[in-house]
């Protein structure tokens, strides 16, 4: 017998590890389990992960003391559901899906989530990235602006993605292309973004450059009287 308590001291500890944040099954694309729904145990997933991979969050009560940034990566991470899987976030944000001004921004999907008083960065998104943001519930205890940003730059564009099947809870969805109106932080009007966006045609029937807000549920206000606010 003393060869089958051997074997499993040197496999028990191989199998559990393992386990952590990897795809036991060996699907394609990977398809990995955080061991909990702690900040460290997403994190040490996102950074084991690789774009086109899925995160799976198990169901628990967590909060999270920063967001968790995903910019540099394109990944699905997915909670055990509304009401299983709920974070809150001390910060305000979650994830990190833009950089806010500059940086890189993320084609990423977050679904299955409970976020209080918390969201994601949207700000400074990369037209060319098509973010999701689905099947989750935001609750807020006081009226929020979810602003969603296009990144500054040259040529300027309008963020893409889809805001859909959500719960929100006195909060606006609030889509605008840059970070301000017609003058720009540090080069006056001479990189005025918000004009070249409204000199663009509109892309109908198309996904570029576009963000749709579809079937979602609004409870109360935002910081402004409607629920959605694009520009």
């Amino acid at each position: 017998m003393w060869w089958i308590a051997l074997l499993l001291a040197l496999v028990l500890p191989i199998r559990f590890g393992y386990a952590a944040c990897s795809d036991p099954v060996g699907s394609d694309p990977p398809v990995r389990t955080a061991a909990s729904a702690t900040r460290t145990e997403v994190a040490a997933c996102v950074s084991a992960a690789s774009s086109g991979d899925k995160i799976l969050v198990p169901a628990g009560t967590q909060t999270w003391a920063s967001a968790i940034n995903i910019s540099t990566k394109d990944l699905w991470i997915q909670g055990a559901g509304i009401g299983q899987t709920n974070i809150t976030c001390t910060g305000g944000y979650c994830f990190d899906i833009g950089t806010f001004q500059g940086g890189p921004s993320s084609a990423s999907r977050i679904s299955g989530f409970t976020m209080n008083n918390s969201i994601a960065d949207m700000r400074g998104l990369d037209g060319d990235k098509t973010f999701i943001i689905d099947s989750n519930e935001f609750l807020r205890s006081s009226a929020f602006d979810w602003d969603i940003t296009g990144m500054n730059g040259t040529p300027h564009k309008h963020p893409t993605g889809l805001i859909a099947n959500n719960i929100f809870h006195n909060t606006r969805v609030y889509v605008h292309s840059s970070f301000y109106s017609t003058t720009e932080s540090g080069c006056g009007s001479t990189c005025a973004y918000q004009h070249e966006i409204w000199a663009q045609d509109t892309p109908w029937g198309d996904f570029a450059n576009v963000v749709y807000v579809d079937n979602n549920t609004f409870y109360g206000g935002g910081g402004g009287a409607s629920a959605i606010d694009i520009t």
